[in-house]
C-alpha cells in the first residue's frame, strides 16, 4: 500500500517529449493565472487559459494539472475537471481530493462515492480532506447509512479527533437529520473552535431550538471564545416566531456592540429574524442600518417579506428599489413574484410581469417559470397555460411548475394529461415533480392515479426516502390505505419526523390510537425529537374522557421539551382538553397562549357550547370580536348550537340576528348551521327559509333539512325532501340515508323505509356502521324487530354503535331479558359499552321494572366500565325508581346528583307521579321543571293529567287558563297506520277521513263484542270535566282505536296491525286493545311516543307495567 504522499503507478505520458518546455518564469505566470481564475470563477476565462497551456505545450505534470482541476470545480465545470483528471499521466491524493469534491458538492453523489473507492482501489490512503470531501456527499437524510460508514472509516484511520474532521461529521448528522450523533460528536470535540460552535449552531438554529442556542452561545463565552458574524448570524435564523422576537432583540443589540450590525450577511440575517417574528418595523429599521443597501440586502428584505406573508410590505420595498435607482437582477424578480401568491394579488403580478418585459428578462427560463408559478397561484391557469406554451425553451422545472398549478387546484386530470405530455416530449420527471402529483392525489377517489405514480417512481430508479417518502405516505394516508402508507413508512431508511409525523396522524385519524401512540414512543426512542406537529398529531388521537390522563401526560412532555406553545399547538391541547371532558384545562391552556387566533376562540366557543355553558359561548363570541378576532364558518357552526337553547334564547337571537344582518347566511357553511339550529329549536318554518334562501346548497344542505324534518316528527315532509333532492341530481350519501331512515323512523313508515334500504344496497352502503345502526332503529321503531335483528346479523365489523342500536331496539319493545342479554354478548365480543349502552340498558330496565338490576348495572358504569354517569344516566335511573313507587328513593338520588338536575330529570319524575298518582310530588316536580323550562307544554299537561284523575277539574281549567295566557299549546294525541304504502292519519273523533262510516261502524261492532266480554270504560283516562256517558263515547273515539278500526277493515285477516302514536297511549285504550286482539284473533302492535306494546290474544308485552 502506497502512503498518501505517493504519485501512483506510472502512465504512458501522453505529451510530446520532443516539445520544448516553458521556462520557469512562464511556468508561474500560468500557475498566477490559473490561481487567478479561481478566484474569479470565470468559466470562459479558464477555458482560454486552458487553451493557451496547451498550445505552448506547458507540460501536465502533477501540480499544475491539480490547479486545472480545483480552478474547474470553482468553476463549477465537472466535465471538463474529469477531463483534466483522465488525462494526467501521474495522480496525487489531491487530485482524487478536488475531483472527489467536486462531484459531491455538485450533488452527484454516486460519483463521488464511486471515485472515492476507485481511490483507494488504486492504493491511495485517503487522508483527512478525502474524508472531509467525501462527507459532504452525505449530506441528506438519504444518505445517513454512507455517513456512518465513512465515520467508522475515519476512526480505523486515526482521524477522529481533528477539528476540522469533527466539524465536517457535525455537519453531516446534522444535515442527515441525527441531531443526537451531531450532539455527541460535539460532545467529543476538545478543545472546540469558533467553527465547532457555528456548526453546532446552525444545526439547532435550523430546527428553531432556541434554548440550546441560547445555550450553546452561553457555553462559547465560559470557554472564552469570541463569537463571529457566522455565530450571530445562526443565532438569529434561530428565532422564528413572534414570541421570539425579544431574545432576537437582545442579539441584535449585541452585534450593535460588536460593530457587526452593519455588514450586509448580519444585516441581511437581522432584517429575515424580525420579519419572521412579526416586527416588519424593526426589519425596516435594521435595514436602513446596513451599510451600502445593495441589490443583495435589497432582494433578502423583500424575500423575507415574501415568504413570510407580508406582501404588500414587500411591494413597497420593489417599488422603493426601482425608485432609489438600484439595479434589479434576476433574484430581485423572482423574490417578488413569490409575493404574488394569491388572486388579490394578480393585478400586481402583471405590473411586474410587464417590468421583467421592460428590463429583457423574459427570456430567462428560471423567471419565465415563476411567472408560470405566480399565474397559477393567483388562479389565472389559462395565462400560466399560454405562457408555458409560448416559452422558447421549458426546462423540467417548467413542466414542475404548470403540474403544480394544475395540482394545487385540485384539477388531477390536468395534472396527469400534462405529466403524460411530458413523458411524450422526453422530459424525465423528477422528485419535485412527483411530490407535486402525489399532492394532487392526495385524495380517496385518486387512489389508482396515486398508486400509478408510485410504480413510475420505483421504475425511474429515484430513491423514495426523504420528501418523497413522506409524500407517498401522505397520499396512501388521505387515499384511506394506511397499509401501503405503513409499508411505505417501514420501507423508508432515513425517516425524518416528518415521516414519524404522518403515520402518527394516519392512525390517530382513523381511530387506531395505540398503534399512533406507540409510534410516537418508537420515534423517541430512536432519539428523534418530537416536534410541535407531532405532539399535535398524538393529541389528536386523544377523543373521550378516558384518554383525559394520556392527554395530560403528553401536555407534561411538551412542558418538559421545551418546546415554545405557538398557537397551533395550543389550539390541539384545547381541543383535546375540550373532547375529553376537562373544559377547565381547556380555559387554562387558552389563557396561557401569548397569541391567539380565531381558531383558539373558536375552540373555546365550541367547548362551552357542547359541555352546556351557553350564556359562557356567547360571551366568549363577543369578546372574541371587541379583542379584533373575526368570527370564520367554523365559528358560526359552533355558536350556532347555542343560540336557540333555552337558557340564552335572547342573547341567542342577537346572535343569530347578527349573523343574518352581516350576510353570512348565504354562505353555503353558515346556511347549513343555522338550518341545524332551528332544526334543533323546532323552528322548522326559519329553516325552511334559511334553506330556500341559500344562493348554493350542497348535499350537506340538503341532509340538514332532511334531518330537521325527521327530529320535528315530519317525517313526511322530510322524505318529500329526499325526492326533490334526488330530482334535482344531488347524489346522497351515507348521512343522507341515516336522515332519511330516521324520517321513515319517525312516522313509522315501514314500506318507505324498505325501498330506502334496497336504495341503499344498490349503492353498497349496508355494511357502513352508521347506515346499518340507522337500519335497525328503523325496523325496530316501524315495529319490525325481525328484521332490525336480521340486519345487525349481516353486519360482518360490528362495534359499539351498531351493538347499542340492536340494545336500544330491544328496550323500545319492552324485551329487557333480551336487551341484557345483548350487552353480555357485546361484552364477550370484546365490544367496551359507552354511555349510549348504558341508556338503552337503563331504558330496558325501567320498562321492565327491573330496579335491582338496574341499580347493578348503573353502579357498575364508572367502576368496571370507566365511564362516567351522565345527567341522562341519572335521569334514567330517577324512572326507574319512580315507576316502581320508590318516589323518596327517586328525590334522594335527585338531590344527591353530582350536578344540578335539568327539566328533563324533573319530567321524568312527574312522569311516574302521574302513573301512581302522587299529587304532592308532582306539584314539586313541576314546579322545579318550569323554573328551568317554562314554556315547555309537556310539563303543563303531566301535571293536568295528575289532576285530571283526582277528579281536581278546577286545577285541570287553572292549568289551562296558564297556558293559553302565556301562549303554550299543547301538541294534539294523534294516531296513524300505514296501509298499501299510504299513511292513514287520525285525531281523538276524527271524522275527515273519507272512509269514515265504515269506521266507526266498526268501531261501534267492537264495543258491542268488548262490552259482552266483560270491559268497562276506565273514565279516569278521560282529561275533561264531562258527564260519565260522554266520557265513556269520548273514550271509544280516541285516536288509536281509530287507526285500529281502520286496519281491521283494510287489511287481511290473521296479519298484524300496526299503529303508532306520538303521545303515550291511553290507560283505556291500552285495555281495549287487549280485548280486541283477543276478539279478532289478531296481534296489534303500538308504538307510543315511549316503547312498542304487543297486544296478543288478550295479553300485551310489558305486562301491564307501562
Amino acid at each position: 500500500m502506497r502512503n498518501e504522499r505517493h504519485c501512483g503507478p506510472d502512465r504512458e505520458d501522453v505529451s510530446n517529449t520532443h516539445q520544448p518546455r516553458p521556462t520557469e518564469t512562464e511556468r508561474a505566470t500560468y500557475v498566477a493565472l490559473l490561481q487567478n481564475c479561481t478566484r474569479k470563477r470565470l468559466l470562459p476565462e479558464a477555458k482560454r487559459i486552458h487553451a493557451q497551456m496547451v498550445e505552448a505545450w506547458v507540460g501536465p505534470d502533477i501540480f499544475l494539472s491539480n490547479l486545472l482541476i480545483n480552478m474547474y470545480v470553482k468553476c463549477r465545470s465537472v466535465l471538463d475537471a474529469h477531463q483534466v483528471f483522465k488525462e494526467m499521466p501521474r495522480r496525487d491524493v489531491i487530485s482524487w481530493n478536488s475531483l472527489i469534491s467536486c462531484y459531491a458538492q455538485q450533488g452527484f453523489k454516486k460519483k463521488a462515492f464511486q471515485l472515492f473507492e476507485e481511490m483507494q482501489n488504486a492504493g491511495f490512503i485517503p487522508n483527512k480532506i478525502t474524508y472531509i470531501s467525501i462527507l459532504t456527499a452525505c449530506y441528506s437524510p438519504a444518505e445517513l447509512e454512507n455517513g456512518k460508514k465513512i465515520h467508522s472509516q475515519i476512526i480505523k484511520a486515526g482521524y477522529q479527533r481533528d477539528p476540522r474532521v469533527q466539524n465536517s461529521l457535525l455537519s453531516m448528522y446534522g444535515k442527515c437529520g441525527d441531531l443526537p450523533r451531531a450532539r455527541q460528536v460535539f460532545a467529543g470535540i476538545s478543545p472546540r473552535d469558533v467553527v465547532s460552535y457555528n456548526t453546532m449552531l446552525g444545526l439547532y438554529a435550523q430546527k428553531a431550538y432556541v434554548k440550546e442556542c441560547l445555550g450553546l452561545f452561553g457555553q462559547m463565552s465560559s470557554e472564552g471564545i469570541s463569537p463571529d458574524k457566522v455565530t450571530y448570524i445562526n443565532l438569529l435564523d434561530a428565532f422564528t416566531t413572534p414570541s421570539m422576537l425579544d431574545e432576537g432583540k437582545r442579539i441584535h443589540k449585541l452585534t450593535v456592540e460588536e460593530g457587526l450590525n452593519s455588514d450586509i450577511r448580519v444585516g441581511t440575517a437581522l432584517v429575515t429574524m424580525c420579519v419572521r417574528c412579526g416586527d416588519v418595523d424593526s426589519a425596516k429599521q435594521a435595514f436602513k442600518g446596513t451599510a451600502d443597501r445593495d441589490v443583495v440586502v435589497y432582494n433578502a428584505l423583500i424575500a423575507a417579506l415574501a415568504q413570510h406573508g407580508h406582501n404588500v410590505e414587500a411591494f413597497e420595498q420593489y417599488y422603493r428599489m426601482r425608485s432609489d435607482g438600484v439595479a434589479l437582477n434576476r433574484t430581485t424578480y423572482l423574490s417578488i413574484l413569490n409575493a404574488c401568491s394569491t388572486s388579490k394579488a394578480l393585478e400586481a403580478g402583471k405590473l411586474i410581469h410587464s417590468h421583467i418585459s421592460e428590463d429583457g428578462h423574459s427570456s430567462d427560463v428560471q423567471i419565465g417559470n415563476a411567472l408560470i408559478s405566480m399565474y397559477a397561484r393567483c388562479g389565472d391557469l389559462p395565462k400560466a397555460r399560454e405562457l408555458f406554451y409560448t416559452m422558447p425553451k421549458r426546462d423540467l422545472i417548467s413542466w414542475n411548475a404548470i403540474i403544480a398549478g394544475y395540482a394545487r387546484r385540485e384539477d388531477r386530470g390536468e395534472a396527469m394529461r400534462l405529466y403524460k405530455q411530458m413523458q411524450s416530449e422526453g422530459v424525465k420527471p423528477g422528485r419535485v415533480t412527483f411530490l407535486h402529483l402525489l399532492s394532487a392525489c392526495a385524495n380517496s377517489s385518486a387512489y389508482a392515479d396515486g398508486k400509478m405514480i408510485h410504480e413510475d417512481i420505483l421504475r425511474s430508479g429515484i430513491k423514495s426516502n426523504g420528501h418523497l417518502a413522506n409524500a407517498l405516505m401522505n397520499m396512501y394516508r388521505r387515499c384511506g390505505s394506511l397499509m401501503e402508507a405503513q409499508n411505505v413508512f417501514e420501507g423508508t431508511q432515513a425517516r425524518d419526523v416528518i415521516s414519524w409525523n404522518s403515520m402518527i396522524a394516519g392512525h390517530a385519524q382513523h381511530g387506531s390510537y395505540e398503534t399512533a401512540y406507540k409510534l410516537f414512543q418508537e420515534m423517541q426512542n430512536e432519539e428523534l425529537e418530537p416536534d410541535n406537529i407531532t405532539f399535535a398529531s398524538v393529541l389528536s388521537g386523544c377523543k373521550n374522557p378516558e384518554a383525559l390522563e394520556l392527554g395530560k401526560q403528553i401536555h407534561g412532555r411538551i412542558t418538559e421539551s421545551g418546546l415554545q406553545l405557538d398557537v397551533n399547538l395550543g389550539n390541539a391541547l384545547i381541543n383535546m382538553y375540550i373532547r375529553c371532558g376537562s373544559l377547565q384545562d381547556a380555559r387554562n391552556v387558552f389563557h396561557s397562549l401569548q397569541h391567539r387566533d380565531v381558531m383558539s376562540w373558536t375552540a373555546m366557543i365550541g367547548g362551552c357550547a357542547d359541555q352546556g355553558e351557553d350564556m359562557k359561548a356567547i360571551e366568549l363570541f363577543w369578546q372574541m370580536q371587541n379583542e379584533g378576532f373575526r368570527p370564520v364558518k367554523s365559528t358560526f357552526s359552533s355558536i350556532l348550537k347555542v343560540c336557540t337553547s333555552s337558557a340564552c334564547l335572547d342573547e341567542g337571537k342577537k346572535v343569530i340576528a347578527y349573523i343574518l344582518n352581516s350576510g353570512y347566511e348565504l354562505d353555503t357553511g353558515v346556511g347549513n348551521a343555522l338550518i341545524s339550529a332551528y332544526s334543533k329549536s323546532g323552528s322548522m318554518t326559519d329553516a325552511r327559509e334559511v334553506f330556500d334562501k341559500m344562493p348554493s346548497r350542497d348535499i350537506v344542505s340538503w341532509n340538514k333539512i332532511i334531518a330537521g324534518y325527521a327530529q320535528n316528527g315530519l317525517g313526511q315532509t322530510a322524505v318529500e325532501f329526499a325526492y326533490q333532492m334526488q330530482e334535482q341530481d344531488v347524489v346522497p350519501n351515507k348521512f343522507s340515508f341515516v336522515s332519511l331512515l330516521n324520517a321513515c323512523s319517525s312516522f313509522s313508515a315501514l314500506e318507505e323505509g324498505k325501498r330506502v334500504h334496497a336504495e341503499i344496497v344498490k349503492r353498497k352502503l349496508q355494511g357502513d356502521v352508521r347506515v346499518g345502526a340507522a337500519l335497525i332503529s328503523m325496523y325496530a321503531k316501524c315495529g319490525s324487530q325481525g328484521e332490525a335483528q336480521e340486519v345487525f346479523d349481516n353486519i360482518i365489523e360490528k362495534n359499539v354503535v351498531t351493538w347499542n342500536a340492536m340494545i336500544n331496539a330491544y328496550a323500545q319493545h319492552g324485551l329487557a331479558s333480551k336487551a341484557l342479554g345483548f350487552f353480555n354478548c357485546m361484552e364477550k365480543e370484546g365490544i367496551k359499552p359507552d354511555g349510549s349502552t348504558f341508556t338503552s340498558i337503563l331504558s330496558a330496565c325501567n320498562h321492565a321494572g327491573l330496579v335491582l338490576e338496574g341499580y347493578q348495572i348503573f353502579s357498575s358504569m364508572e367502576s368496571e366500565y370507566g365511564v362516567l354517569p351522565t345527567i341522562e344516566h341519572y335521569g334514567c335511573l330517577v324512572g326507574l325508581l319512580g315507576r316502581a313507587r320508590r318516589f323518596q328513593e327517586a328525590e334522594t338520588l335527585i338531590n344527591q346528583m353530582p350536578f344540578p338536575p335539568d327539566a328533563a330529570v324533573w319530567e321524568t319524575l312527574l312522569g311516574a307521579c302521574r302513573i301512581h298518582g302522587n299529587i304532592a310530588l308532582a306539584e314539586h316536580a313541576a314546579n322545579n321543571a318550569l323554573k328551568l323550562n317554562a314554556r315547555n307544554p309537556a310539563v303543563y299537561i303531566l301535571l293536568s293529567n295528575v289532576y285530571a284523575a283526582a277528579g281536581r277539574w278546577d286545577d285541570v281549567a287553572k292549568i289551562r287558563r296558564v297556558m293559553e295566557g302565556r301562549g303554550i299549546r299543547k301538541e294534539p294525541g294523534r294516531s296513524w297506520i300505514e296501509v298499501d304504502n299510504i299513511i292513514h292519519e287520525f285525531i281523538a273523533a276524527d271524522r275527515s277521513h273519507p272512509e269514515t262510516a265504515e269506521i266507526y261502524a266498526e268501531l261501534k261492532r267492537l264495543s258491542v263484542e268488548m262490552e259482552e266480554a266483560g270491559y268497562f270504560p276506565d273514565t279516569q283516562h278521560v282529561l275533561h270535566d264531562l258527564g260519565k256517558a260522554h266520557q265513556e263515547t269520548s273514550l271509544c273515539t280516541h285516536s288509536e282505536r281509530l287507526a285500529i278500526a281502520y286496519g281491521l277493515i283494510k287489511t287481511p285477516p290473521g296479519t298484524p296491525i300496526r299503529i303508532f302514536k306520538n303521545l303515550r297511549i291511553c290507560g283505556d285504550c291500552h285495555t281495549a286493545s287487549k280485548f280486541i286482539s283477543k276478539l279478532v284473533g289478531r296481534e296489534i302492535i303500538a308504538r307510543d311516543s315511549n316503547r312498542f306494546h304487543s297486544f296478543k290474544n288478550g295479553k300485551c308485552s310489558c305486562e301491564d307495567y307501562w
